[in-house]
């Protein structure tokens, strides 16, 4: 359902600087960036400082790898603008669409390192069941030479587009299926030079 006011009901100050951001950048508001507008102190700002962090700050992970992570939390959950979007971003960002797509079609057959299947094996684990989550799940991951760190890099990657992606679908954001591909491909480039923060 498309909350009309997550749409139209921004302050004044917001719906400037909104429309500001589409004149500069020649694309459409996305709905994500109007979610976190809305009542930024609330949930905008604090979420994207995290998310930034998570994304773009130092890791063991490569940002396209991060990127990698966000798609397939995304697909696992079915949501269909956070798989677009990011499958675009991790898409770039490894400069390799067949790497991105086969792990998002067949994970478990993907020609990743055992590093990276065995983390997109616990993503799974923890996006669709995790309440069946033990100790033992953790320890497959590092004896596939995962550090504590990097795994818990990638469980902050899966909790917050698990987040993200139940807004998407509660507040129906359009995923822009039919935009033009220069647009989505501008959006994409922005995302992976200037990262998460409003």
């Amino acid at each position: 359902m498309r909350l009309i006011k997550v749409a139209n009901g921004q302050s004044f100050p917001r719906k400037l600087m909104l429309g500001f951001m589409q004149l500069v950048t020649g694309m459409p508001t996305l709905d994500v960036m109007r979610t976190l507008m809305y009542r930024p102190k609330f949930f905008g700002k604090p979420y994207s400082a995290w998310l930034h962090e998570v994304m773009r700050g130092p890791s063991e992970w490569s940002m396209g790898e991060r990127e990698l992570f966000a798609a397939f939390t995304s697909r696992k959950n079915e949501c269909q603008f956070c798989t677009s979007g990011h499958t675009a971003v991790s898409s770039m960002a490894l400069d390799d669409p067949d790497l991105v797509e086969a792990v998002l079609n067949d994970w478990q057959n993907a020609p990743v390192s055992p590093k990276v299947k065995a983390t997109l094996g616990l993503l799974e684990d923890l996006t669709l069941k995790p309440e069946k989550i033990t100790f033992t799940d953790i320890e497959r991951v590092r004896a596939a030479g995962v550090s504590a760190q990097a795994i818990e890099e990638a469980i902050c990657v899966c909790g917050l587009f698990n987040i993200i992606n139940r807004l998407a679908d509660a507040f129906d954001f359009d995923p822009m299926t039919g935009a033009d591909p220069k647009i989505v491909t501008k959006a994409t480039s922005m995302l992976l030079k200037h990262g998460y923060k409003i």
